[in-house]
């Protein structure tokens, strides 16, 4: 038994159901030894995930229902952890960050006063891909490749993607 006000031990409980290792995956077990674990950028990262990745309320995957239980997408609540968690330096945060405003999810009317851009997307992966974050660093890549949020150059681009491929 873990003790219920740790939060590096709630954070990994956390982590366990959300991945299934060991355990069958249950999001909401996985949600409230997060939830317990808040003080962690890691734990309002993993919060982020959840919500994000969550079905929406018009699903019908009896599967993908299942994993998810009653936890439904929330993508204002998905920002406002992927936000809490990058503000203490977490990188992960950052790139999912970086992948929240490449979505092409519906938002719903709390949301409309955000602003969605490719070149929001940009920023968040280029502090992500400074901070060493590999996927980053690859979409950073992509993006200017393609002149996606930033401006087209193919030398930037391959820049990126040498420094990807020379770490792995």
């Amino acid at each position: 038994m873990i003790d219920p006000t740790d939060n590096e031990s709630n954070y990994y409980m956390g982590l366990i159901y959300l991945m299934g290792l060991g355990v069958p995956v249950d999001m909401t077990k996985a949600l409230n030894h997060l939830e317990i674990a808040r003080n962690d950028s890691r734990a309002f990262n993993a919060i982020g995930y959840i919500y994000f990745r969550a079905p929406d309320y018009f699903e019908k995957d009896p599967a993908l229902l299942n994993t998810y239980g009653s936890i439904r997408r929330d993508l204002k609540k998905a920002k406002d952890m992927f936000d809490k968690a990058a503000n203490k330096g977490n990188i992960n945060a950052m790139y999912n960050l970086g992948c929240f405003h490449l979505s092409k999810k519906p938002m719903p009317q709390s949301l409309k006063n955000i602003s969605f851009s490719f070149s929001q997307a940009y920023d968040h992966f280029k502090r992500a891909a400074e901070k060493g974050h590999t996927f980053a660093a690859y979409n950073i890549a992509v993006m200017h490749f393609l002149g996606i949020g930033t401006f087209e150059s193919c030398q930037i681009a391959q820049t990126f993607l040498k420094h990807v491929a020379d770490v792995g």
